[in-house]
């Protein structure tokens, strides 16, 4: 549960007004030195959003991968980035799934994962594209 509800949340966001995650609101932000990067792009009841895949840097995955001794499946070899299409609606944001548990999972469309830092805004646009132009199925929750 996050501290603040989402009223709260976005009024007292440091982005203000400006927070693609509270507000239908476009972003890129890159930092090339360490190949780090998110972009969010809101496409009618959908958000496109690419960051870094959750199944490589969460350290709970992590642990559990190897618990359960499933490094070959989750972990060091899972690609670096990665380009999800969640379910919305027409004036949902991503912060509609911060107080929510299960939400994201079953909002999730469509997961695309890479490692090339080189065309990382070009997955994500490419992406966009095919929901703009419906050429992706996104009627069942993807497989996280």
């Amino acid at each position: 549960m996050s501290m603040f509800s989402k009223k709260n949340d976005a009024e007292d966001c440091p982005a203000g007004d400006e927070c693609p995650v509270h507000h239908r609101l476009d972003a890129e932000m890159a930092h090339e030195d360490i190949e780090y990067g998110s972009a969010i792009t809101y496409v009618g009841d959908y958000v496109v959003f690419s960051g870094d895949n959750p199944r490589k840097v969460d350290p709970l995955v992590q642990l559990v991968a190897k618990a359960f001794r499933l490094e070959d499946q989750i972990g060091e070899d899972e690609p670096q980035y990665q380009t999800a299409v969640l379910y919305v609606g027409p004036e949902g944001t991503l912060s509609d799934f911060l107080d929510v548990s299960g939400a994201l999972s079953s909002a999730t469309k469509f997961v695309q994962r890479h490692d090339s830092w080189d065309n990382f805004f070009e997955a994500h646009d490419m992406i966009v594209d095919a929901v703009k132009m419906d050429r992706l199925d996104l009627s069942e929750t993807a497989a996280l």
